[in-house]
């Protein structure tokens, strides 16, 4: 065999190996042998791509090999007829994850029409994209599986992939059809939520678990106007029964979600069991802040004491200083503020 048909073979054959591609020996041999004569046309120098100097993972990274591997991944899954639609309407292959094998694979392919999964690829690729990518690591039948539970969604209604907005982040992006919710959630109960309800699933931002998704399911389920005001995290959870979720006012959700964040979910959560009506800037909620006062400290605080704590933590060279004399000298002054105000009936939360 020639050299450079050899090589730029290995290279294909490296690549698939990588994705945990799954064909059959009779496929392979007969992929080589329709992608040889494109090879040869490259008239690709022996020297340049000398079996010594490079290896299989090196070549098959080259621009000059790509659109050969993008034609043998089309015709050994059996899509060269829309490969060639693809081309001719010029659909560029690669992005920045790499090839975008979604667009050819049999396994997302076979239950559409090409030009419906054309324009399915057009209008949606984000959202073709993301649930492609959750079925990475499974086995070959189980990625059949779930696609065909995708496809009959997208069958039924185009709008579950739409892409979400979200507003934690502020910014679009699609979490809504991935392997696990279709696993967890069902297509039926996928399908027949509201708009508002699938932006709260395409917003949970953690890996489910199926205790989380059926805490979520029911809590869809038992409040259907149930807000979304507050991320669903693991946490928050495992933490929160449905009715203190459904129940919990804004107020609540940001300072809870920025305990979540720092690792202070149970200092906050005794705080406001004390007393509901706490309230305090985000940035007071530190770890730096928590781990020198109390709880009642906490909770007796004035609020422009609040503000000052939290303003007066710096960073240099971005390591955190604790001024732990300054903090509890303020909370010393705060103190006396508040036995003055105790006396002239002016105290202030």
């Amino acid at each position: 065999m020639d050299i450079v048909v050899k090589n730029v073979l290995e290279a294909i054959h490296y690549v698939l190996e990588h994705n945990e591609f799954e064909f059959t020996n009779k496929q392979i041999e007969k992929a080589d042998e329709f992608i040889t004569p494109f090879i040869k046309e490259l008239n690709i120098d022996s020297k340049e791509f000398n079996v010594i100097t490079y290896s299989a993972p090196k070549l098959a990274y080259n621009k000059r090999i790509e659109q050969l591997l993008i034609k043998y991944f089309a015709y050994i899954g059996d899509n060269i007829s829309l490969y060639e639609e693809l081309l001719k309407d010029k659909y560029i292959f690669t992005g920045k994850q790499g090839i975008k094998f979604y667009a050819l694979d049999r396994v997302m392919t076979s239950n559409f029409k090409i030009n419906e999964y054309k324009n399915l690829l057009y209008r949606y690729e984000e959202p073709i994209s993301k649930f492609y990518f959750t079925l990475k690591g499974l086995s070959k039948s189980d990625k059949e599986k779930y696609s065909k539970e995708f496809s009959d969604i997208v069958h039924i209604d185009q709008t579950t992939l739409k892409i979400g907005f979200d507003k934690y982040e502020n910014i679009n992006h699609y979490n809504y059809l991935t392997k696990e919710n279709i696993e967890y959630f069902g297509k039926e109960f996928l399908l027949r939520l509201d708009e508002d309800r699938r932006n709260i699933i395409n917003n949970i931002n953690i890996k489910l678990s199926k205790e989380d998704a059926e805490k979520i399911k029911e809590l869809l389920i038992r409040y259907p106007n149930y807000s979304g005001i507050i991320d669903l995290s693991n946490e928050l959870l495992s933490n929160f029964s449905i009715d203190e979720i459904n129940i919990m006012s804004k107020k609540d959700a940001i300072l809870y979600e920025t305990s979540i964040k720092a690792n202070l979910l149970y200092r906050m959560r005794n705080i406001l069991t004390i007393n509901p009506e706490f309230n305090c800037p985000t940035t007071f909620i530190r770890e730096e802040i928590f781990k020198i006062l109390s709880d009642d400290e906490i909770i007796n605080l004035r609020e422009d004491t609040k503000t000052k704590i939290s303003e007066s933590i710096p960073e240099i060279d971005g390591v955190i200083v604790l001024p732990i004399r300054k903090i509890k000298r303020i909370v010393w002054k705060d103190k006396i503020m508040n036995k003055v105000d105790s006396i002239t009936g002016n105290r202030k939360r």
